[in-house]
């Protein structure tokens, strides 16, 4: 048995299995495993390639509405790819191929027929970890001639209002103000 680096932190046992203890990402890399047996033979040599994968960051699910259409973004903050995936009602894949930029994987996705209410959800996980996000969006479309026109109307009238009052007001000052004086 040979050790490198720090005494004990590499140990390989007969049944041919490497240990390595406190392992951090620095010992990430090729090792070069080779076991002989009692009569110094070569029995086994196996190259082994040292990876770190980390737990996954909670997704976000982001979203635009503009006339009754939805463009709902998954974004996760990830250093190493992830599968990531964006469902509409739990049930239906809708984007897969993430894209990469200033350290945010990310992907997008934007429905062909019109959609008002939908329920979203934005996973991702690897081999070590699973996370998800959940958004019921809710998008209203774009508001219609009778509904401005309601709310103009509504606002003329009470600016009507207003100035009758403030008219009828004064006007029943300036009585008083007259009869106080005469």
């Amino acid at each position: 048995m040979k050790y490198y680096r720090e005494k004990e932190k590499y140990m390989m046992f007969l049944n041919g299995t490497l240990r390595i203890d406190r392992l951090v990402e620095e010992d990430r890399g090729n090792y070069i495993v080779t076991v002989y047996n009692d009569k110094g033979q070569l029995q086994v040599k196996k190259s082994l390639n040292l990876s770190f994968q980390e737990i996954v960051s909670k997704p976000e699910i982001k979203w635009i509405c503009s006339q009754k259409l939805i463009k709902v973004t998954c974004e996760v903050n990830q250093k190493n790819k992830p599968a990531l995936h964006l469902l509409q009602s739990k049930t239906r894949l809708l984007a897969n191929e993430p894209k990469y930029a200033n350290g945010i994987w990310k992907i997008e996705y934007q429905p062909k027929n019109t959609i008002l209410t939908a329920k979203f959800q934005c996973e991702v996980k690897n081999d070590v970890s699973k996370k998800t996000d959940d958004q019921e969006i809710i998008c209203s479309g774009p508001l219609d001639s009778v509904l401005i026109g309601s709310i103009a109307g509504g606002a003329v009238v009470f600016i009507i209002f207003l100035a009758l009052l403030i008219y009828c007001i004064r006007k029943k000052r300036a009585e008083r103000y007259e009869e106080q004086n005469n």
